[in-house]
């Protein structure tokens, strides 16, 4: 089946045509496919999906670059316009897309080849928001003790979520978020969108602080068939970043069992310290600790880990029971965060969202003293927030 799949693809990529990029476009929009795992079926369908978006009208004042790495082939790298493509690097191995040297390479060839006025990233993966690799196994174990292309239990659909590979050895590796953002150039993008699992949580968007204006994504699991591009490839390049977030929604919602999942935000990287100043005077005068909060039964969930470790944003603000005025002020800063949020009524039939404000935390309990809080205590969500004290 895989090799079927590669033959399609590589015709695809071998029958277009050449161009020539133009000295300045007016957006550039580089997507960046992680597809060397069991995603790279949906890719495929992703990537067909822009090429048919990518009409001579919108192709006429702007650059759709593609990279992709997908299973047992050599990276390419595609330019796609006017409904057709063009293969115009073909690396002499394949890639290792986890690795941020390889995403700063690329970054820079399409910086250099396919100049514009203003840059998108979207990312398209497996992933896991912030939370480290090295917790995978202890937060859930089903999960993450599988090769990716292995069995699943059924309980556990196919999703995305950030640059996951499977190595030679049959092991999963990833691209952590902080080594992501250091691979991203200061004001470079003017929005990066995650078409990935669980991405817009305020660890992740912290550390992404001054290298993006806007984010667009999901605090909790997109399925694996990702964004709807046919519906919102041209709102990205104008900047529509509301009607993204809206489409990919109406998209979602219109189906029905387990693909009516969908929960997407767009948040104003910009304001992020504002609201983790906020939170902080808010945890400094909260009346509840951490630890008196049920991660079970308690507070909404944004994951459906066996130990839970996202958590709505504003529901935790709430639960930790500061006195009203704390509150009112968290609640207008977030909202001026966070605009255009949708959300369906339960993940994969299962993760019912009473509550979704868009952004997701971490809840840094006693449980998870010796295996995760270390990690969180050196994000820079909590270096502001001072939530895990010292």
């Amino acid at each position: 089946m895989l090799a079927a799949l590669l033959s399609v693809a590589i015709l695809m990529f071998e029958s277009c045509e050449t161009w020539q990029s133009e000295e300045l476009r007016r957006r550039t929009i580089l997507v960046y496919m992680s597809g060397d795992n069991d995603l790279w079926n949906d890719m495929n369908g992703n990537l067909r999906s822009m090429i048919a978006s990518m009409t001579p009208e919108l192709s006429a004042y702007n650059s759709l670059i593609v990279f992709v790495d997908r299973p047992g082939a050599n990276s390419v790298l595609l330019d796609v316009r006017n409904n057709m493509c063009d293969t115009v690097k073909v690396w002499d191995e394949n890639l290792s897309s986890s690795s941020p040297d390889v995403l700063s390479m690329v970054e820079n060839y399409v910086f250099k080849a396919y100049p514009a006025m203003s840059y998108g990233l979207v990312v398209s993966s497996h992933g896991t928001g912030w939370v480290p690799a090295s917790t995978l196994h202890y937060i859930d174990p089903n999960k993450y003790a599988l090769p990716l292309g292995g069995m699943r239990p059924a309980s556990l659909p196919l999703t995305k979520a950030l640059c996951c590979e499977i190595t030679s050895a049959n092991k999963m590796k990833w691209m952590e978020v902080a080594d992501m953002s250091e691979a991203i150039p200061y004001g470079q993008f003017d929005f990066i969108l995650f078409d990935a699992c669980m991405m817009t949580g305020v660890e992740t968007i912290s550390e992404l602080y001054g290298k993006t204006r806007y984010v667009i994504g999901s605090s909790v699991e997109i399925m694996s068939i990702g964004f709807p591009y046919s519906a919102i490839m041209r709102d990205m390049f104008n900047g529509n970043y509301a009607d993204v977030c809206r489409k990919c929604y109406e998209f979602y919602n219109s189906k029905t069992g387990t693909e009516r999942t969908c929960g997407v935000a767009l948040i104003d990287v910009d304001k992020i310290r504002e609201v983790a100043f906020a939170f902080k005077t808010l945890v400094d005068n909260s009346t509840v600790n951490v630890d008196g909060i049920d991660l079970y039964h308690d507070v909404q969930r944004c994951d459906r880990y066996r130990n839970p470790v996202m958590f709505d944003l504003l529901d935790v603000a709430e639960k930790l029971k500061p006195s009203e005025p704390y509150l009112a002020d968290f609640k207008r800063v977030l909202s001026g965060c966070v605009s255009s949020c949708y959300h369906t009524e339960y993940v994969c039939k299962e993760l019912k969202l009473d509550r979704y404000c868009g952004l997701n935390c971490y809840l840094p309990v006693s449980k998870y003293a010796d295996v995760i809080n270390p990690f969180f205590a050196e994000t820079e969500w909590n270096r502001i927030t001072k939530f895990l004290k010292e």
